[in-house]
């Protein structure tokens, strides 16, 4: 029987059972289990239910949210972990054998640490987003970034986390990227370490990719205005380099250059201008609720 590591692992979940039973039975043939597994879940069905009775030899406790939104899903799982450690991935994600001892082993001599590694496509590259291939190691501190996270792919000491303040739930995605920005704002290190590993499952069609990469898009300018309004300007620079991803991409299109489909710009034209307003005037309207206007 593998030994268990004192860690809390987080699984947000909607309800993709087929899914869900490959992570959970990936992280069941790990060389070290964890502590505990908190599936949360916001299917609103009982499908997972029994994706759960049939991995006995996992500690799984189910956490129903009837929210759907990833950013909540992480908050109540992190809440509810008993271990001083958590780690997270998605429910459309398969994880290395030794995924959580290089998590674990990352972090546990050093607090402010946030580890993140490697998310490789599982399937038809074209169809897979989100992916991170870098073989090479690297810790960042002393300088911001807002693409370096991926949730589906990080262990973290839980205390740290809760006291920035978790993932941002008025976000329904960049929710990794604005944690990114800010735990590196704090003077904490972030250290991607390629040896953890995971695999991000292709399930979409090229048209749910393509509305993806739009919605990513729009969420990561909601995060991109909430942080303007508040006048933290070394957010711009990400701004600006988000602009010109675009304009490159639409003069390689123009140009009959061959792009994947997977390609994270495909949404930015249509979904960082939206967001950036979209982010501005509700960080406009929290501030007149604060200051008690109608």
């Amino acid at each position: 029987m593998s030994r268990r590591l004192p860690v809390s692992l987080v699984i947000p979940t909607i309800g993709r059972t087929e899914l869900l039973r490959d992570c959970l039975r990936s992280v069941a043939a790990g060389s070290a289990l964890p502590a505990e597994v908190l599936l949360v879940d916001q299917s609103g069905a009982d499908a997972v239910a029994a994706v759960v009775a049939d991995l006995p030899s996992l500690d799984i406790r189910r956490l129903a949210s009837s929210v759907r939104n990833i950013a909540v899903a992480c908050n109540v799982g992190v809440g509810a972990a008993r271990e001083a450690i958590v780690a997270i991935t998605n429910d459309d994600c398969t994880v290395a054998t030794d995924w959580l001892e290089v998590g674990v082993r990352t972090v546990a001599a050093r607090d402010d640490v946030l580890a993140t590694g490697r998310v490789l496509p599982d399937g038809d590259a074209e169809l897979v987003p989100s992916c991170k291939t870098s073989d090479e190691a690297r810790e960042y501190r002393g300088e911001l970034e807002v693409s370096l996270l991926f949730a589906a792919n990080m262990v973290v000491h839980r205390s740290e986390l809760l006291a920035i303040g978790g993932f941002d739930e008025a976000l329904a995605g960049a929710e990794d990227g604005d944690l990114c920005f800010r735990w590196l704002g704090s003077g904490r290190t972030l250290r991607y370490e390629p040896a953890m590993t995971v695999w991000h499952r292709d399930w979409r069609s090229r048209d749910e990719l393509r509305a993806l990469n739009v919605r990513y898009a729009f969420d990561q300018g909601r995060m991109y205005g909430k942080h303007v309004w508040r006048g933290d300007w070394a957010i711009t620079p990400f701004v600006a380099r988000d602009a010109r991803e675009a304009v490159r991409l639409m003069r390689a299109q123009l140009r009959r250059r061959p792009v994947a489909a997977s390609d994270w710009r495909h949404g930015l034209a249509r979904g960082l201008p939206a967001g950036l307003v979209v982010g501005l005037a509700q960080q406009a309207r929290r501030s007149l609720r604060q200051a008690g206007c109608p």
